[in-house]
């Protein structure tokens, strides 16, 4: 070490302190600085934070997304209605749940006797386990939630249903969620509760593509998280 005392007087001023009270200012400022560089990643993908852990895929079962491409040999079951419109504003209004999330599983399809989305007896859906990433409306922790959606493939048995909203896994999507009205009827996932078993509020309709902070839907309107939260608080005050 070339010049030993300045080292030694360094010291012996750092000691002082109001220089002890400045470096710790100091070292706090980078600290804090170094956990928001940490969120960037997280921040700049969603357009959003809201304190909530950036979610991880679990993918529990290999399945990838919700849409099915029929394989030779599959026996093919088609269930087609008529959807009804709706626009943003009655997507509120018929949700009980508003949330921003991310598909972290997709789980197996399953067969059913009772609790067909249509009323219909039997049948086959598949749930998907979304975790949330900003809540708007209808809930508030960050318990995952499960959105059942029609038709599925079970042992090369598929059912096709129009207009039911198709998921990926990773992907974040803006969902106007609503409760059966008899959760009983359902088989819920292990780990999710009751109260957080969801049905989409109009289908297609009820799922947006959400990056960046803006929400896009199936009929190319795109919303900002800021007229989201806006327009959802103005229509439920009123109704």
């Amino acid at each position: 070490m070339k010049n030993p005392s300045f080292w030694k007087k360094f010291v012996a001023w750092s000691m002082k302190p109001v220089w002890r009270v400045a470096i710790g200012i100091a070292v706090a400022i980078i600290i804090v600085g170094v956990a928001l560089a940490l969120r960037v990643s997280f921040v700049d993908k969603t357009g959003i934070t809201q304190g909530f852990p950036s979610p991880t895929v679990i993918n529990s079962t290999g399945i990838t997304t919700t849409k099915i491409t029929p394989q030779p040999g599959d026996r093919i079951e088609i269930s087609s209605g008529q959807l009804v419109p709706m626009d943003i504003d009655q997507l509120i209004l018929e949700s009980s749940c508003i949330l921003i999330g991310r598909v972290v599983d997709i789980l197996a399809s399953q067969e059913t006797a009772t609790g067909g989305n249509f009323g219909t007896q039997g049948g086959i859906y598949t749930n998907v386990i979304i975790q949330p990433i900003y809540n708007l409306y209808g809930k508030s922790d960050n318990e995952p939630v499960a959105v059942r959606i029609e038709g599925g493939r079970i042992d090369g048995l598929v059912t096709l249903v129009e207009d039911q909203p198709e998921f990926d896994l990773g992907e974040d999507s803006l969902l106007f969620l609503y409760r059966p009205d008899n959760t009983s009827a359902f088989i819920i996932p292990s780990g999710i509760r009751p109260s957080d078993y969801f049905l989409v509020t109009g289908l297609t309709q009820g799922k947006f593509t959400f990056k960046n902070g803006i929400a896009n839907s199936v009929t190319g309107e795109n919303f900002s998280l800021s007229d989201l939260e806006k327009k959802i608080k103005a229509i439920r005050t009123s109704n």
